[in-house]
């Protein structure tokens, strides 16, 4: 029989810890600049980390031969689920629908008229007074004592549906809210083993300045 111990399987875990699906929080902050204006994580079933697809890219036909060079990248939207809860004193729930608000008012107007739909848009993503429509998420995942393994960052986040889902008499399940989440992009941190930086420092043309990007997150 082969000595199957050195050569086959995972071997001993020792100091490996695994990353669990059920070990994570989330949370959306600061939406619009309002430092008050959050949705807790308290109620949220499910989640997901973010997704990237980079474009095929351009053809490059030349001759008789082709290459391709890598096109644009998209940060794919992504579905999170919530308990729909009836709660007084948390506004997890509410503050859900606050936001979709903010992006596209379907409210009735104050000046009742229950029948019209005041469809208003904000203007800005945030402002210094918080009457913009996006915010930040962050997604952490944890370790078995509630240490952070790794944090994904939602930069400029906002819903583009809000699903509050089906009802039945032949159920017995809880009510859910289906959020999807549309964001310019995401930042990634590792806390057990730091990605080293990859920065362009190679110019094309020699003696070319450097513009330094915008932004801080």
């Amino acid at each position: 029989m082969a000595i199957t111990a050195n050569n086959m399987g995972i071997g001993p875990l020792n100091n490996v810890a695994f990353k669990r699906k059920y070990r994570w929080v989330f949370s959306v902050e600061n939406i619009g600049g309002d430092p008050s204006f959050n949705v807790s994580g308290k109620y949220v079933k499910t989640a997901k980390r973010p997704s990237i697809t980079v474009d095929d890219g351009t053809e490059i036909n030349f001759l008789n031969g082709k290459t391709w060079i890598p096109g644009k990248a998209t940060f794919e939207a992504l579905d999170f689920t919530y308990y729909d809860v009836a709660v007084q004193g948390d506004a997890t729930v509410s503050n859900l629908l606050r936001w979709v608000n903010r992006v596209y008012n379907f409210n009735a107007p104050a000046n009742g008229a229950p029948t019209q739909i005041s469809a208003t848009q904000r203007s800005y993503a945030y402002t210094a007074d918080g009457q913009g429509y996006a915010g930040l998420g962050k997604l952490l995942l944890l370790d078995g004592c509630g240490y952070a393994l790794e944090q994904w960052n939602l930069v400029n986040c906002w819903p583009t549906k809000m699903d509050f889902g089906d009802l039945s008499y032949s159920e017995s399940g809880e009510c859910e809210i289906s959020v999807n989440l549309r964001y310019s992009f995401a930042t990634y941190q590792s806390h057990c083993n730091p990605i080293a930086a990859e920065q362009c420092t190679k110019p094309v043309c020699t003696g070319n300045v450097n513009v330094p990007a915008t932004g801080t997150y």
